[in-house]
């Protein structure tokens, strides 16, 4: 997959003339690791890590901390909401916390110049003796137009493009002002106290540039995915940017939308811009799980007019679903299966599973209650691991394979919830793959099946 913030560091670093090279890996491949690091030689190694991965990148620096002897920092959203667990891994030089262009810079300068690490802002540096300077972080990056495009050279991104289908993918601001309690975006605002405006944006011609750009150098691109956390926060860029790209782009493209800040007009500029799909934060059907215990602060009238309004205009709708939230119950996620067939999203509402993250209030939440037990998962889609009173993970299991045939009250149901009940088993987890492939086989018919077509809102009972 391609990351825009390697991406990010890799420009900076080679905008002033210095060398870099990626390992992407989901796993220690010993053999691997040791070829990269012969044959790049680096004077530095940086490691990303977000909360799942954190088990991955403690093995990983244990290996190359003891194959090369070069300065480690590990940086991502993990070592920004945890540092001190973060740095005390073995191996680990330095910690980086939030926005690494400006540290990866003054980094790579005092090692070149055979300085020390210790007054580096943005940085955690373990000294000589055991002891941790713990410096401040800068002042964000207020001008985003001053950075490099992305570095797509350092990833393998014609693959990328041919075999993820997300089209050129691209940011054009950073930051949230919302407060999500599943979000660590809270966490976010309070590092950078003081330290500038939060929620910044590129200009519009910046970022066609880029796209062009891109275009130009890849013209197997035919989309454009924007990750940016909400697309149509600032209605006055969203208009220019929309007519701009539509004169000087005028590919499909796909982003997040907040249902209560799409209007009319808002629609109709991303239609005439060639928005091909927007995609909605729907969480929860409950009010309360989704604006008192989420804390969206979204209305349900929000999502079924957002829903309407880009039907209306012919531009296509996901909507972010998530179950399992702490106190969620059964009856809950109906309620949200009945919303779904409300919706009426034209691609499949299949919903991840609550994850209480560090950083965010309902880790602590959860944690106070005693609810997060420790069952290792790779992220969000895969089982809860939370032990919670209202609903068994095994439940969610099931839930989750049965919601979006649920949501569209396919003529197979019966036969699907067989199958999404033999899933959910503790016992299908020791079959051998060969029998897992061949159980799958129907459910992949379904999912293709009733991936195809929309179907009408349904009405209130």
């Amino acid at each position: 997959m391609f990351s825009l913030g390697l991406a990010s560091l890799s420009a900076v670093l080679k905008e002033k003339g210095h060398l870099t090279d990626l390992l992407a890996t989901d796993r220690i491949v010993r053999s691997r690791i040791d070829r990269r690091l012969g044959s790049f030689a680096p004077d530095l190694v940086g490691v990303t890590s977000t909360t799942d991965q954190f088990p991955l990148a403690r093995k990983l620096i244990a290996y190359i901390s003891g194959t090369v002897r070069v300065p480690i920092v590990l940086g991502g959203i993990h070592p920004t909401v945890c540092p001190e667990e973060s740095i005390a891994l073995p191996g680990v030089t330095a910690v980086c916390i939030g926005e690494g262009e400006g540290a990866i810079q003054d980094i790579v300068e005092r090692l070149r110049n055979g300085g020390n690490l210790e007054t580096v802002s943005n940085l955690w540096v373990r000294r000589p003796d055991g002891s941790i300077a713990r410096n401040e972080v800068r002042p964000l990056i207020e001008d985003l137009d001053t950075l490099p495009f992305p570095d797509r050279d350092l990833f393998e991104y014609r693959r990328i493009l041919r075999n993820r289908g997300c089209g050129l993918e691209v940011m054009a601001s950073r930051g949230c002002p919302f407060p999500c309690s599943f979000c660590a975006n809270h966490k976010l605002r309070e590092i950078y106290r003081g330290k500038g405006k939060f929620v910044r944006y590129r200009s519009a011609r910046n970022v066609i540039e880029e796209i062009n750009g891109q275009i130009h150098r890849f013209p197997e691109v035919g989309s454009v995915t924007f990750h940016d956390d909400t697309f149509n926060l600032n209605q006055d860029y969203l208009r220019e940017f929309c007519e701009i790209y539509a004169r000087a782009v005028g590919l499909p493209f796909r982003c997040n939308v907040r249902a209560e800040l799409l209007d009319e007009e808002a629609v109709s500029w991303l239609k005439r811009a060639n928005c091909s799909v927007v995609w909605i934060g729907v969480e929860a059907g409950s009010d309360y799980i989704r604006n008192q215990l989420l804390c969206k602060g979204i209305r349900k009238d929000h999502l079924l007019r957002a829903f309407e309004l880009a039907r209306n205009a012919g531009i296509k709708t996901r909507p972010f679903n998530m179950i399992g939230s702490p106190g969620e119950t059964k009856e809950h996620i109906f309620e949200t299966i009945r919303l779904n067939q409300r919706l009426a999203p034209d691609e499949l509402p299949e919903p991840t599973i609550f994850r209480p993250y560090p950083g965010t209030f309902l880790h602590q939440y959860c944690s106070q209650r005693g609810w997060i037990s420790n069952r290792a998962t790779q992220g969000y889609c895969d089982s809860s691991i939370l032990d919670q009173p209202s609903i068994s993970a095994r439940e969610l299991d099931y839930l989750q394979q049965v919601f979006p045939y649920e949501a569209r009250q396919i003529r197979m149901l019966p036969l699907f919830k067989v199958l999404a009940f033999l899933r959910a088993r503790k016992a299908y987890a020791s079959l051998p793959d060969g029998l897992k492939k061949v159980l799958r086989i129907p459910l992949n018919f379904l999912r293709r099946s009733t991936g195809r077509h929309a179907w009408r809102p349904r009405a209130d009972p």
